[in-house]
């Protein structure tokens, strides 16, 4: 067995771990209340060209998933899914750490799930795995505030 306490960034992600991501309001089901919805896994347009990014818990706390925002200043929650569900739905996850910009932390615990990708995104088969992947999710923790509040005080674990 592979020790979760040893994972190095680009080491295969293991079964028993947990992915995170992340989901800005606009693609949880309506609300308040607000609620999941399989949107929460649609790639975007234009930025997963090579996958679904997804973050690996051994790395990243919700809160730190939830401050990877690109541009969005909404409020964003962040879906925890086993990894063993994610393969077993024949997806595979890569690890693709991402090293800090002028905008961001690195990310060591980037990750992307290629099959569902920004080019094949409106595909039946991509409905059908957003709709897998949103049964497959085991806890959802937010809202988190926007990035600007991250600025006005100390980021804590969540």
């Amino acid at each position: 067995m592979h020790s979760l306490s040893t994972v190095e960034p680009n080491d295969p992600i293991q079964p028993e771990e947990i992915v995170l991501r992340r989901v800005p309001e606009a693609q949880m089901n309506g609300g308040p209340p607000f609620r999941l919805s399989a949107n929460a896994f649609d790639p975007h347009p234009t930025r997963d060209t090579d996958g679904l990014s997804v973050y690996r818990r051994v790395f990243h706390t919700p809160q730190e998933a939830a401050d990877f925002r690109t541009k969005s200043k909404s409020n964003a929650w962040v879906a925890e899914l086993p990894a063993s569900a994610i393969t077993a739905m024949g997806l595979t996850i890569e690890p693709k750490p991402l090293a800090a910009t002028a905008d961001m932390p690195a990310q060591p615990g980037h990750a992307v799930i290629p099959a569902l990708n920004s080019a094949d995104r409106k595909t039946p088969k991509a409905d059908e795995w957003k709709q897998q992947l949103l049964a497959a999710v085991t806890n959802v923790t937010g809202p988190y505030e926007g990035p600007a509040s991250r600025q006005e005080s100390p980021r804590t674990p969540a």
